[in-house]
């Protein structure tokens, strides 16, 4: 489609799409030829820069990143045009290079210019986090979260600093409801309010959250909002969660029935080994994933994987009758 759409008419933002969706497709040295074209034709285009950079970086070659980044920015400089995005890229390049010092530089050179700039401290707040001053990191997403907490990602980053510096529950709740004042619809927000109220025993209302985080990432599939593979890894986990805690007040037949749908879901977890195969035969205690963060992400070889709950959970149906079994996980 967006090769036709360039033979149609071959403007920069055709080719610019065109650029990405190669790069989408795994499709890099299309996608760096074009570019390469493109930089020869538009020499003085910040957006052609960009992308080479991102491109770049994307491949992990960072210095060549940093280069396209350092002359978009002086482009954008001398022709008077904003540059602080810019600029938080090229930090964030930096970072992902350990360059951290000068990342944190580059970000307060942009704070410095705009104080109030929230994409700015959180990503300070992930460079002081890489540099394991977990204060000044905390400091940081607070200040980002205060400025716009409706991006989601910064809700994240601060509950992990709260957990991870002993925060109270409390505290971390009420962060997560003002999260989810300012994004209603966010299914992982919901999926996280479960945890949160999971973790303070109250079952019932932690059931509620789970159901209605599965509802808005089923809409998400039906909008095509996620692409297909995380919109249904994101409702396993959500069916994950809701098998968990039905098995944990006994009720076996539910909780089948969503290990079931967890693995309809997502395949691949099919027949897969998991500390939760053996949590209740070992004594083990298994953990919910600590973050909604995890709905997205692929499951590594110590992921939750559901058929062997389901066995599980089968197993102990058919031997005794279904009292609550390991009902604290904390």
């Amino acid at each position: 489609f967006y090769e036709q759409a360039v033979d149609m008419q071959a403007s920069e933002a055709n080719q610019l799409m065109l650029a990405s969706a190669y790069q989408e497709q795994g499709r890099f040295e299309e996608a760096e030829a074009l570019l390469r074209v493109m930089r020869m034709q538009r020499p003085l285009s910040v957006e052609v820069l960009t992308m080479s950079a991102g491109m770049q970086a994307a491949r992990g070659r960072y210095d060549g990143a940093v280069a396209f980044y350092r002359r978009a920015i002086a482009i954008q400089d001398v022709t008077g045009q904003e540059s602080a995005g810019t600029r938080l890229l090229l930090a964030q390049t930096m970072a992902a290079n350990d360059r951290l010092e000068d990342a944190e530089a580059l970000i307060g050179r942009v704070l410095e210019l705009q104080p109030d700039n929230a994409a700015a401290y959180g990503q300070l707040g992930d460079v002081y986090s890489k540099l394991g001053r977990a204060t000044e990191a905390m400091e940081a997403y607070q200040q980002a979260f205060r400025l716009d907490p409706t991006q989601v990602q910064l809700y994240l980053a601060l509950s992990n600093q709260f957990r991870q510096q002993g925060g109270r529950q409390d505290d971390i709740l009420e962060l997560l409801q003002t999260a989810i004042r300012a994004n209603p619809d966010e299914a992982t927000l919901a999926l996280a309010l479960g945890d949160q109220l999971q973790r303070r025993g109250d079952t019932e209302a932690a059931v509620d959250a789970y159901q209605t985080a599965l509802d808005k990432f089923e809409l998400y599939t039906a909008s095509s909002s996620l692409n297909p593979g995380a919109a249904n890894t994101s409702r396993a986990f959500a069916y994950i969660r809701l098998a968990s805690v039905t098995e944990d007040m006994g009720l076996l037949e539910p909780a089948m029935n969503y290990y079931s749908a967890a693995v309809a879901a997502r395949p691949m977890w099919r027949g897969r080994t998991s500390p939760m195969a053996m949590r209740c035969a070992a004594a083990t205690t298994w953990r919910m994933p600590p973050s909604p963060m995890s709905a997205a992400s692929t499951p590594t070889r110590s992921s939750p994987m559901p058929m062997c709950a389901w066995r599980n959970c089968a197993t102990r149906r058919a031997t005794r009758p279904a009292p609550p079994l390991c009902a604290s996980r904390h």
